[in-house]
């Protein structure tokens, strides 16, 4: 199948909204799609009325043409339209069907949602795939990690799927690679602050026994294989889902994550790089659940390019 980029699209402005200003046309037009986007879109020129950049305060007349950038382009209902060759790269990663629920194995790289700076995240890419604009996703991936998502088809599956997860019913199971030699299955249970803020992004941070607040997390990390005492492929079972737990329990326990330049260690990240590790060493592997009364289980293999950096010598 050959990738086709899409052409730009053009919206003539109708009387209802004539004296309309761009932005808010825009926002009614892609419902959504992120305004952050529509906003920098308009700044940056790649939205163009009448073939002249616009000021998001442009106001509008009837009989008015808006192009809009490829990316951009609306599907049916006010949905984003995802280039195809998207569509086909998660295609080819579903790992399970069923009448209420689908599984797919996200690449390390791609958001779950569209956002600032992202026009399309994975859950436009499966809603434009099934032909069904109703999906949702039943839980989140960070963007740099990879492996199993599961999206509810309706909303009975996923106050469902939810209520699985308050209950701890869903068996959760990632690999990370992480920084030294874990001898041994560690149990970490220590509460997360959420909240936290550096530099205006999220950064979770562990708290002590004697500071209030936060959330509890449970995580068990179980090691599978070691490499020369330099790092410690563990697989990491998750009892709570707390914002990126993963990597802030290992950092607790002095075992950050290969590739975490958030929570990591620098040298070591360093030293990942020049064996070739360009990512997050983090992979959703397995997800264990039910789906009207039958136990789901689905894996996704860790990917090549992370496999790769385990099988070269280590000195």
């Amino acid at each position: 199948m050959k990738n086709r980029s899409h052409p730009v699209n053009i919206i003539p402005v109708g009387p209802e909204a004539d004296g309309q200003r761009v932005d808010n046309f825009l926002i009614k037009k892609l419902k959504n799609f992120p305004r952050t986007l529509i906003y920098k879109a308009l700044r940056t020129g790649q939205i163009r009325v009448n073939g002249q950049r616009a000021k998001q305060t442009r106001k509008l007349s009837s009989g008015d043409l808006i192009r809009l950038p490829p990316f951009m382009i609306p599907a049916e209902g006010g949905q984003i339209r995802v280039p195809d060759k998207w569509v086909q790269t998660i295609r080819d990663r579903v790992l399970c069907r069923s009448p209420d629920y689908l599984v797919v194995d996200k690449p390390s790289g791609m958001a779950v949602h569209a956002g600032s700076g992202v026009p399309f995240g994975l859950i436009d890419i499966v809603r434009q795939l099934e032909g069904h604009p109703d999906l949702q996703l039943c839980h989140r991936l960070d963007r740099d990690t990879s492996g199993c998502v599961v999206i509810a088809r309706n909303m009975p599956a996923l106050r469902d799927f939810q209520q699985q997860m308050q209950q701890q019913k869903i068996k959760k199971t990632y690999f990370a690679l992480l920084k030294g030699h874990l001898n041994d299955r560690q149990a970490v249970q220590a509460r997360i602050d959420v909240e936290n803020r550096q530099d205006g992004e999220r950064t979770v941070a562990v708290l002590d026994d004697d500071e209030q607040g936060g959330k509890s997390a449970h995580t068990v990390f179980l090691p599978v294989e070691h490499f020369n005492r330099q790092a410690t492929l563990a697989e990491c079972d998750l009892k709570t889902g707390r914002t990126h737990q993963i990597r802030a329990h290992a950092a607790h326990i002095g075992h950050p994550l290969a590739g975490d330049e958030r929570y990591g260690d620098p040298a070591f990240n360093r030293f990942m790089q020049q064996r070739g590790l360009h990512r997050l060493f983090l992979h959703a592997g397995a997800l264990h659940f039910r789906d009207n009364g039958e136990d789901i289980v689905v894996s996704a293999p860790i990917p090549d390019e992370l496999t790769a950096v385990l099988n070269k010598p280590w000195s």
